[in-house]
């Protein structure tokens, strides 16, 4: 399965059998930005699926279009999580202080 949620909550996905390849990454983005009425901004990992020549063609091909995909890799530090940062963000903020 793969997933997609808005910045207002609305959530897509599609359910697909075998392996994640570049086909399925592509069609995702297709359905992605057919009901699509301003550009669609994706924040992908370093999936080799998401860093591959045919996902970059497809984006590269549709950027004119005012419905279009843009993604962002986040950086991603050797040895370390990509979310890791904001869970121990998230870890600092809700641990409650002892009283002295």
């Amino acid at each position: 399965m793969i997933s997609a949620i808005t910045n207002r909550g609305a959530l897509s996905f599609m359910v697909f059998e075998g392996k994640f390849k570049n086909a399925t990454f592509i069609e995702f983005m297709k359905r992605l930005i057919k009901g699509a009425t301003r550009k669609v901004y994706l924040i992908v990992d370093g999936h080799p699926v998401h860093r591959s020549k045919a996902a970059r063609r497809f984006v590269a091909e549709n950027a004119s279009a005012p419905d279009s995909v843009t993604w962002v890799l986040p950086r991603i530090e050797p040895g370390r999580a990509a979310q890791s940062g904001c869970e121990n963000q998230r870890a600092r903020v809700e641990r409650p202080t002892r009283p002295n």
